[in-house]
Formats: C-alpha cells, sequence, structure tokens
C-alpha cells in the first residue's frame, strides 16, 4: 500500500502562463479543462479510468454559491502547506459559522484524476466519452493556430475515506488501480450514501500509469514526477488564488474580471447543488439572524 495515497506535498509552481494564457478557451490539452466528476443521485453511475496511484488530500469548499448565483468549487487555503505562498487564513473559515459552532466547513477530500468511459452500443468495449474543445497547436502560444475536435473527458473524483478504502481493496488486489475501468453507483442519498464499486476486464495493452500517460500525451508538470499529482495541485492552486476567490466571492482587492480556463462549466455540466450547497444556504440563513 505504500505510495498509494499522498499527502498534499505541493512544490512551487515555475512553469506558470502569462495572464493572457489564463483567458477561457487558451488551453493546449484538454487535461487542462478539469470537470468534476460528479455523483449526485441515488443510481447515477459512471465509468471511469484512474490515472494514476496517488491521491492528493486537501480541505475544499465544495458547491460553494458564488456571486453570480452558480455553484464552485473553492480551496481552503489555510490548507496550502506551512511556506507556501498560497497558505493564508482562509475567507469562508473565518467568516461563516453554522450552527454546530463549527468554524471549518470546508470538506477534507482525497482527489484522483481520471478519464471518463462510456460503453459501446454495440459489443462490451468501453471506450473514451469526449467533448468538443478548442485547443491550442503551441502550448503557450495565443497566437498559434486553434482547431475544434473531440477530446476525452479528464475528471476529478474527490471523496472521502470510505469511497477510497473501497478502491483501495482493488489496489491490494492488483498491485495498481490503473490496469482497468471501474464501474462506480451511487446508492441511497444525503448522508446515507454508499457507492458500489466494481472492478472491470484488465485492459493489458495500457496497464502502467506511464503506458496511459503516453497514451493521451499527459503534458509534464515542473517540479513532479507523476504528472497527474502536478495537474490536481495546479487545480488546487487555481481555485485557492486570490484572483479565484476575488472573482467568485467578490472580496479583497485583486481584479474581480480575471477569467479562468472553462470556468463555467463547474455550474452546468459538473458541480451541482447537493449537500455543499444546502450547507452554504444553512449558513447564510445563520448568518442572516445575526450569528457571527
Amino acid at each position: 500500500m505504500s505510495g498509494y495515497r499522498t499527502g498534499y506535498a505541493v512544490v512551487e509552481e515555475t512553469a506558470k502562463r502569462n495572464a493572457e494564457a489564463q483567458q477561457a478557451g487558451n488551453i493546449f490539452h484538454a487535461i487542462e479543462a478539469l470537470r468534476d466528476i460528479y455523483w449526485k443521485n441515488d443510481g447515477d453511475k459512471h465509468i471511469v479510468r484512474f490515472l494514476s496511484d496517488e491521491i492528493v488530500t486537501f480541505p475544499i469548499h465544495e458547491a460553494w454559491k458564488t456571486v453570480d448565483g452558480k455553484y464552485r468549487n473553492i480551496a481552503c487555503t489555510a490548507g496550502f502547506p506551512d511556506g507556501d505562498k498560497l497558505n493564508r487564513p482562509c475567507v469562508i473559515c473565518a467568516n461563516y459559522k453554522n450552527p454546530f459552532d463549527s468554524t471549518k466547513p470546508a470538506t477534507p477530500r482525497l482527489v484522483s484524476l481520471a478519464i471518463v468511459l462510456e460503453q459501446e452500443k454495440e459489443g462490451k468495449k468501453y471506450i473514451d466519452s469526449t467533448r468538443e474543445l478548442e485547443l491550442l497547436s503551441v502550448a503557450g502560444d495565443l497566437n498559434s493556430p486553434k482547431s475544434k475536435g473531440e477530446q476525452p473527458i479528464f475528471g476529478l473524483v474527490k471523496q472521502g475515506n470510505k469511497f477510497w478504502n473501497d478502491v483501495n481493496g482493488y489496489y491490494s488486489e492488483f498491485d495498481t488501480t490503473v490496469d482497468r475501468p471501474y464501474s462506480i453507483i451511487r446508492r441511497g442519498v444525503k448522508k446515507d450514501t454508499t457507492y458500489t464499486i466494481a472492478a472491470l476486464n484488465e485492459d493489458t495493452e495500457f496497464d502502467t500509469p506511464q503506458k496511459l500517460w503516453d497514451k493521451y500525451d499527459i503534458p509534464e508538470v515542473e517540479g513532479f514526477k507523476d504528472p497527474i499529482v502536478g495537474h490536481i495541485v495546479k487545480y488546487l492552486q487555481k481555485i485557492g488564488s486570490q484572483a479565484w476567490i476575488d472573482r467568485w466571492l467578490g472580496t479583497g482587492d485583486g481584479d474581480p474580471t480575471t477569467e479562468f480556463d472553462h470556468e463555467d462549466e463547474s455550474d452546468e455540466d459538473t458541480v451541482k447543488p447537493a449537500v455543499g450547497s444546502s450547507l452554504q444556504d444553512r449558513l447564510n440563513a445563520f448568518k442572516a439572524k445575526g450569528n457571527n
């Protein structure tokens, strides 16, 4: 089991894009347009293919209602490692209390990155789910030609210990989780929820992380041996940045008009008003009654 779960060991990101390259649509690879893989209702099912055996642990304010009325993820900035420039008091934790006197409503999550699959209409083979994206032909070069086409869907799986303990059972059996797809079905509602996780047939052609990274041409992230961990960290850094918080919470002196890659997808396509949003509503109601 050693090496399967990792803590959040962030390093200084040395290859940041310039501000212009952060505008919506200026992406080079589909992994830069991450979605949440989300099971909202009883019976919801996804077929996923994990891209790494590493998991990043981090506290996230999930499905937080933002200034435009939509729901987005906000990283708890107090969760960044000591000494990291993003480590600072969390505006959400500092300004909201819930009826149980908790000042830390962020949900600790174990985060992995996966490809979303679907079953062929005829036959039992699983293939990549796709969506149309417009990509730059040269990374970081905004003047390079763009092309539209179908791209695989890269998504974040953010769950708690019970979910990953079940996945870990397969890791213990196969010595990896990346050698096959998994069928994951939600059972139950609200807190009375479990997940039925079933390992599907082994894919002997792409049965190691490196083979999958090569298959999907995963870009390297400077400072990380495992590029998947690097891309998860970049996502957490984005949703914990001051620009992201200023834009979506309307706080601070930062530029509230800063744009981000595919910033609106979390509302309609991924994160839905579920447990996280109902917590937000309770907190707002509690604060409106004069509680601090």
